[in-house]
């Protein structure tokens, strides 16, 4: 032990006498720890950790599949109880008045042992009781951050009453931080009781019996009875499904359902954000930067080591092992590293905070998942620069202790060693790295770019989207009619370039409505079932977003309730269903509803950039008061989206100053986070990527000056005997040319296939696509040949006279 702490001070007193590369190396080393410690916080949050506050989280199954009614929850929970605890919920959004600023919270509907079978202990108060799936008093749990932001961490909140949907609730207790239920991407602000969701339903939602088995609304979680293994869990659930249907005369379609450990599920495996490729990609960026770093900092300390040989070799003389020089190799090798490693905790905090605000789909961002610069990072980072120290270390520790002494006392010459190849392979490690990054992030850009240039039949740019929900606020149909006709003759009086309309469904946000549809004059084929998307606009709709019409008309502000009901339908259900014989004057019916086609307008994207057009009909929202009490979009398009906001929120709080406002965006925000694969990788590559440009030219700058140094007296000899300049320079640029070539050819095989295992998120692009191959490659070699010309060209100025009385 005494040794090991003599090798840590020499190793440090080493380090000082070198200021400047001991900066340099800490520097790299901070870059490369820092992101993958910032990556590994959020991987913990989102990947290993997805049931923060959970009890036992393995113990946890899922069913996935069809939702289910109450009372067949009720039937499936009693049946499946001796092997499984059973709980059911449902996110719902509540209007929160009372607190300092009126707004949407987003919430969830639970049976009363949700708490229970999660096996989560509340922060304060209470959580709720299995009697509380009858109705009875309304009360609510607040998650911790809904009780600070909006109640400032009173704790005398519990026992208050607060007005959800503008009903009094009285809040019961307060979640612990961090608990976010146990579905992935879903982040409950407020949790009620089954008991309490009929007096908050709104809208639509009034009408429906909470106790009607044709009512399936729920899902379903629940917990292994101790013993249970997951096999027989599934089993207990899927019979208890099976049974409940043959009771009640409906047939069991097993296909329907499944059952999964919520630890997948709770990690967002299956789901379509596919949050594990996303952090595949980021963890390649970085894992593929830190290595370059390590081969960069492998080569520096070659050189440095060779720069020492006589040092080394007077030392093994007076006795030192080599075992001994080796261990003060790696104590100087993993001081920079744990110096990296604290410096990249540092820097892992600013990237980690940059990250949790990039946009989720869903009006959300990564902050939601609480990632933290815990202990759980901390040991990581620290086990990372132990390995980093380790990797980059132990190459240069072993040629060192290598060298024989005699030789190196003896020797004076200068020239390279065969031994420099070492050093060539770690500059073409760095190369194929290098253009592997840059090669994959050039994929991902112009598959980004691909996408955005995706026509989508619509227009964004320019259109400014807020979510008001006046069902959750109690409008009265009439009420809601008439702020759903004046909000936007008020935003399109504001300014002769601004148009406004409503929607019930916005285009690419993941929320489309398919119903059934019987068309007039069209016969379906045997098995076939004709289904539509449906969405109830308002005037001026098509013009806000540009959807261009092809034939008759849009809505205008006379199609209203008492006004013969009318439809606009798309390009692609015309076609459909009325090819060649003309679409317009024929009726629609859909939901209980039967309309006039008066206009077709052109095909947009509905679901996703790179779905086929669907049919779909759009019905004006003021011939559905009942739509109008659901969840809607404003759509605003406006020279000024900046003064598009102001006066959004202006005119909405001079007809309701009580009216929540949400989700508060541009249209193009909404497109771009449904490409966040693509953004964060070809982002985060490009980023590590050009790092690593630099890295892997200062690498090769630094290999050949160094052999170029060494080599002085040979090419002092060659300047003599009448070698020109242009010679020595390829002489000593040659040393690089074959790392280079051979790195560059396998980061191109890399990249290949990179995108391969990335081909599911390129649009337009293939795996091999030509110009990032060639981009990347061109670049690498216009950077190598820059890092190698410098050295070159210093060399073939040598003075013969001088180089020849330095030896």
């Amino acid at each position: 032990m005494k040794g090991l702490w003599t090798d840590v001070r020499f190793a440090a007193r080493s380090l000082r006498r070198s200021p400047r590369f001991a900066a340099v190396a800490i520097a790299i080393l901070a870059l490369g720890i820092g992101a993958n410690a910032a990556i590994f916080s959020l991987v913990d949050a989102v990947l290993l950790r997805p049931l923060p506050r959970v009890a036992e989280p393995a113990g946890l199954v899922d069913v996935v599949g069809e939702t289910v009614s109450e009372p067949g929850y009720l039937a499936v929970a009693e049946a499946a109880r001796a092997d499984v605890r059973v709980a059911a919920w449902r996110d719902r959004s509540m209007s929160l008045a009372g607190a300092a600023v009126p707004r949407i919270l987003r919430g969830a509907v639970v049976s009363g042992n949700y708490f229970d079978v999660l096996g989560v202990a509340p922060a304060l108060g209470r959580f709720f009781r299995e009697s509380e799936n009858a109705p009875g008093e309304a009360v609510a749990v607040l998650s911790r951050g809904a009780w600070m932001r909006d109640f400032g961490s009173d704790p005398s909140v519990v026992g208050r009453a607060i007005r959800l949907n503008g009903v009094p609730v009285t809040v019961v207790g307060v979640a612990p931080a961090g608990f976010r239920g146990a579905a992935f991407g879903v982040f409950p602000e407020i949790w009620v009781p089954i008991g309490t969701w009929p007096s908050l339903a709104t809208g639509p939602l009034r009408s429906l019996d909470l106790h009607s088995r044709n009512w399936g609304w729920l899902s379903l979680v629940g917990r292994r009875q101790s013993g249970v293994s997951f096999g027989r869990a599934r089993t207990a659930v899927l019979s208890a499904l099976e049974r409940d249907a043959a009771a009640h005369g409906e047939s069991f379609v097993a296909s329907k359902w499944s059952v999964v450990p919520t630890v997948r599920t709770a990690a967002g495996q299956g789901s379509g954000m596919r949050p594990e490729r996303v952090f595949a990609i980021l963890a390649g960026a970085v894992a593929g930067g830190l290595l370059i770093a390590c081969a960069n900092l492998a080569n520096l300390l070659l050189a440095r080591a060779a720069a020492r040989q006589r040092e080394l070799a007077v030392k093994q003389a007076l006795g030192a092992g080599r075992h001994r020089l080796v261990r003060q190799s790696l104590a100087e090798s993993l001081l920079l590293s744990l110096g990296g490693g604290a410096a990249g905790l540092l820097l892992a905090l600013w990237m980690l905070s940059a990250l949790t605000r990039v946009s989720l789909p869903g009006d959300a961002t990564l902050s939601f998942f609480e990632p933290q610069l815990g202990g759980r990072t901390a040991a990581f980072a620290l086990m990372l620069s132990a390995a980093v120290g380790i990797l980059f270390g132990i190459l240069p520790a072993l040629r060192a202790a290598a060298a024989v002494p005699a030789t190196m006392l003896a020797s004076t010459s200068r020239t390279v060693s065969p031994r420099s190849a070492g050093r060539g392979a770690l500059v073409g490690i760095q190369v194929a790295l290098c253009v592997a990054l840059l090669a994959t992030s050039g994929l991902l850009a112009r598959s980004l770019t691909r996408a955005l240039s995706i026509d989508l039949g619509l227009r964004t740019e320019g259109v400014t989207l807020a979510e008001v929900s006046l069902g959750l606020a109690r409008y009265e149909p009439a009420r809601a009619a008439r702020f759903v006709e004046e909000l936007p003759a008020r935003l399109e009086a504001r300014g002769p370039g601004t148009v406004a309309a409503w929607t019930t469904t916005l285009p690419l946000s993941g929320g489309q409505d398919e119903e059934s549809v019987e068309l007039e004059g069209y016969v379906p084929r045997p098995g076939e079932r004709p289904a539509v998307d449906v969405a109830a606009v308002g005037a001026g709709y098509f013009r806000a977003l540009r959807i261009p019409v092809r034939e008759g008309r849009e809505f205008t502000a006379e199609d209203r309730d008492g006004a013969p009901a009318v439809a606009v339908v798309n390009r692609a259900l015309a076609a459909r269903y009325f090819a060649g014989r003309g679409a317009l004057g024929r009726r629609v019916k859909v939901g209980g509803g039967s309309w006039t086609i008066v206009g077709i307008v052109g095909d947009a994207k509905s679901a996703s950039l790179t779905d086929s057009p669907v049919p779909q009909v759009w019905a004006p929202i003021l011939q559905m008061p009942e739509a109008a009490l659901s969840g809607l979009d404003l759509v605003v398009r406006s020279d000024s989206p900046a003064a598009a906001r102001d006066a959004i929120v202006t005119e909405i709080r001079a007809l309701d100053p009580s009216l929540p406002i949400e989700g508060m965006q541009s249209y193009s925000e909404i497109v771009g986070s449904r490409l966040l694969p693509q953004r964060l990788g070809a982002g985060l590559l490009a980023l590590f990527g050009g790092l690593s440009l630099l890295l892997a030219a200062f690498g090769i700058y630094a290999v050949i000056s160094w052999s170029a140094q060494r080599r002085a007296r040979e090419l002092g000899i060659r300047v003599a005997l009448g070698a020109r300049s242009s010679q020595i320079r390829r002489l000593v640029m040659r040393q690089t040319a074959g790392p280079v070539a051979v790195g560059a050819a396998a980061g191109l095989a890399l990249a290949v296939v990179a995108g391969r295992l990335l081909a599911d998120a390129l649009y337009g692009v293939s795996a091999a696509d030509p110009v990032a191959l060639a981009a990347s490659a061109s670049a690498l070699a216009a950077a190598a040949f820059a890092a190698a010309w410098l050295p070159a060209r210093r060399a073939s100025r040598v003075d013969p006279m001088t180089a020849l009385r330095s030896e």
